[in-house]
């Protein structure tokens, strides 16, 4: 019989936000709607970074490089129809080297992308294609997109509010859609692995181990120990207070049979010996303060 128990605890509160809907600067950079450095919520502002610069003066510098900028917009004006330049996809990454200090902020990585447009070789087919299920349940199919769901350029950024590894982290994520009638959905999902997508057998590979995601661990001090599957840990009554829970997760692959149980636990002290005595019972590893016991 192969058996996996997990424990999770967790200790912090966790807070939820909704959209920002006011135009604000966070680690010197402009959550704005516009894509333009020393340029905020629609006046010259000389500081700010942003995704590119169209030339305004100030000591706000562009995330993406624009190498190579002049000669595709050429291009785009001598293109024709069917028009493959326009519709062909390339991709840019950061105007400065990765985890460099700039304007006293440590910028980590950034990553421009022009999807295909029109006919796509890399267009997810109709039906139920979800961000919550395994990758490995996701079809591929080469179609065209109807313009209220076709992205057309993605950007992402990662930096650090100020010089140090220890200051705070922040993600700055953009999408451009190609028609904004309609109602669509979007989100940006962080995975750990490497997820590709292989055009000849339309499947993606690379998904992480966990019904295609890969969750985490904490110890009993609350610090990361792994990824690890958390499916239906049901953290929403968690938002609004600090609580701590103990998550016992099974997966037994000769049954079939695999489910998640939460206990909440508001003595720490209790906790703490529950979770070793638990798995020193059940013959799992240590690790950290956590125990568990891998797919074999």
């Amino acid at each position: 019989m192969k058996t996996i128990i997990r424990f999770v605890l967790l200790l912090n509160p966790v807070f939820l936000f909704a959209q920002i809907t006011t135009p604000v600067i966070r680690a010197n950079f402009g959550v704005d709607g516009d894509l333009r450095a020393n340029y905020f919520n629609g006046a010259l502002q000389s500081g700010n970074d942003d995704w590119f610069n169209n030339g305004s003066a100030g000591s706000g510098l562009y995330v993406i490089d624009t190498f190579g900028a002049a000669a595709k917009v050429a291009g785009y004006l001598s293109d024709i129809s069917p028009w493959p330049r326009r519709m062909a996809s390339f991709y840019r990454v950061m105007s400065r080297p990765t985890f460099s200090i700039n304007n006293n902020r440590l910028w980590l990585d950034a990553l421009f992308v022009r999807d295909y447009h029109g006919q796509d070789t890399t267009t997810f087919a109709a039906g139920s294609n979800k961000n919550g299920q395994s990758p490995d349940d996701w079809t591929g199919v080469v179609q065209g997109v109807p313009d209220k769901n076709d992205i057309l350029d993605m950007f992402v950024h990662i930096r650090r509010a100020g010089p140090n590894s220890t200051d705070s982290l922040w993600l700055f994520g953009g999408i451009s859609m190609d028609n904004t009638t309609g109602n669509r959905y979007f989100d940006f999902e962080m995975y750990q692995s490497d997820i590709n997508y292989d055009r000849a057998s339309q499947q993606f590979y690379g998904y992480g181990p966990d019904f295609g995601h890969t969750t985490w661990l904490f110890d009993a001090a609350g610090n990361v120990i792994k990824h690890v599957p958390l499916p239906g840990a049901g953290l929403a009554d968690l938002m609004k207070e600090k609580r701590r829970y103990m998550v016992i997760q099974f997966e037994d692959a000769d049954l079939g049979a695999n489910g998640t149980v939460n206990f909440r636990i508001e003595n720490k002290s209790i906790l703490q010996t529950v979770i070793p005595a638990l798995g020193k019972k059940a013959n799992m590893s240590p690790r950290g303060e956590a125990y568990y016991r891998p797919h074999r």
